[in-house]
């Protein structure tokens, strides 16, 4: 599956950080059954785990699920060390390139005002937010995420990142047609794979 197959490359790279997105939160939320044959999984189920289980499949965990499942066939040792690789996984990071300021999130900045601390928002303000186009963060640091596809702000937006003077939404994926961009922050240059 490539999402278990990415995140096992994406370890063996030592130039990358994994930032946390909503579906990590979901995984991780699943950790216990990763690993484990489903039916002794669901045996011991509990509801809060069950709900959480039907959250994740609901939004596409089940491919990362069916991932682990080979894994706990083929190489069932790495799984601690996959989750433990996700737990790490920073909500935010920043960067400065070329004098510029950088601040990364997953899904912007839920309930922001200029005078937030970055350690005052929640997970899920940065995890499950879902900007408009006329939320403005902070003036002299740009904003990068994803989350919420570009489409989903009109069809004019479809398949391209979207720029405003503060933040910058590079989430392109069109239903039915895998589509990513890669923003390089030296020049703001887009690719588009």
């Amino acid at each position: 599956d490539g999402g278990t197959a990415m995140l096992r490359w994406m370890m063996a790279q030592p130039n990358m950080e994994l930032l946390m997105g909503n579906h990590e939160q979901m995984m991780l939320r699943c950790a216990h059954l990763l690993g484990h044959s489903t039916l002794e999984s669901i045996r011991n189920i509990e509801r809060k785990q069950l709900r959480a289980l039907l959250h994740w499949t609901d939004n596409g965990g089940g491919v990362t699920l069916d991932g682990f499942a080979e894994i706990a066939r083929t190489d069932p040792e790495s799984i601690p060390d996959i989750i433990a690789y996700v737990r790490k996984a920073v909500l935010f990071d920043t960067a400065k390139v070329r004098g510029r300021n950088y601040l990364l999130t997953h899904a912007g900045l839920g309930g922001f005002y200029p005078e937030k601390k970055m350690d005052e928002y929640t997970a899920d303000e940065l995890l499950w937010n879902r900007p408009s186009l006329d939320d403005q963060y902070y003036e002299d640091i740009m904003t990068i995420f994803g989350h919420t596809p570009t489409i989903m702000y009109g069809h004019e937006h479809a398949g391209k990142v979207i720029r405003t003077s503060t933040w910058c939404n590079i989430d392109v994926n069109v239903p039915g047609r895998e589509h990513t961009a890669i923003l390089r922050l030296d020049d703001m240059k887009e690719y588009y794979i």
